[in-house]
């Protein structure tokens, strides 16, 4: 049997329907509008016009769960609190190890917690970098260079930061047992960028005005412990900031101030204690 069916009404009319089980039921085509006024309604996703119906969730179901408005979780910059604010939840990753939550700098990325639920927050990663410069055994003046400019590599996370200076520690061998180092016998140069002028080993110590202006700091190991053959020559107790330029590296000269004599070419070895940005 057919779906449609006909009322007559003068020469008849022809009707939509659907036969389910013998019976027909009307097919209707919806409108909406005022009284009076009939638009059809729009179709396809996405229309936004008269003839698109708007629809409400209703909230006073106790089956259908209250949803927010998300304009009211939205806040513009710098407007005042109001109690009764709407938020959303922020979920992090738990990450026990420190990783990055994401692939290239400049994505997006997750907020990481550690395994005790605390947000992982890096006030400053510590560092010890260690330069061992080749000096000359043994054929040092008062003033001269040991050996040549030093490059304190990672200064800073990335080139142009910073961090602090915190200390200065300088290990020498002792090997000969005589002309024995002291404190305030070396004098150690910073530079937050590398200095045009030479400054090479076993040479006199001569400063450039120009470099002069890329200085950090000028400290004098003035503290000193032996034991053995091993002299260790520090300073501390200090915060000098420092902003690398240019690169993410410092720069160094370290000044045999009363001329000793270092035992062999390996003899002595710098560290240098920061606290990067």
């Amino acid at each position: 049997m057919a779906d449609d069916y006909s009322v007559t009404e003068g020469s008849g009319l022809t009707f939509g329907a659907d036969e389910v089980s013998g019976v027909k039921y009307p097919r209707v085509k919806p409108v909406i509008g005022a009284d009076g006024v009939v638009t059809d309604t729009s179709a396809g996703a996405g229309a936004v016009d008269t003839g698109t119906q708007r629809t409400t969730l209703a909230s006073d179901d106790p089956a259908v769960v209250a949803l927010q408005v998300l304009d009211d979780i939205k806040q513009t910059e710098d407007a005042a609190h109001s109690t009764g604010h709407g938020g959303a939840l922020v979920l992090g990753v738990r990450r026990d190890a420190k990783a990055v939550g994401a692939d290239t700098d400049g994505d997006y990325a997750t907020f990481n917690l550690n395994a005790n639920g605390d947000l992982r927050v890096d006030a400053g990663a510590r560092g010890v970098p260690s330069v061992q410069p080749t000096v000359t055994a043994g054929a040092y003046t008062a003033g001269d260079i040991l050996g040549g400019e030093m490059t304190i590599a990672n200064a800073a996370r990335v080139s142009g930061a910073g961090g602090s200076l915190k200390a200065i520690t300088a290990i020498v061998e002792d090997d000969s047992g005589t002309n024995v180092w002291a404190a305030n016998d070396i004098e150690v140069l910073i530079f937050d960028s590398n200095p045009a002028g030479t400054y090479t080993d076993n040479a006199a110590m001569a400063l450039t005005d120009d470099d002069a202006e890329l200085l950090v700091a000028a400290v004098t190991l003035d503290t000193k412990y032996k034991s053995g053959n091993v002299s260790v020559l520090s300073a501390s107790g200090f915060d000098i900031p420092y902003v690398c330029s240019g690169s993410s590296s410092l720069f160094a000269v370290a000044v045999n101030v009363n001329g000793r004599q270092p035992a062999a070419t390996d003899a002595i070895r710098f560290k240098f204690h920061l606290e990067r940005d």
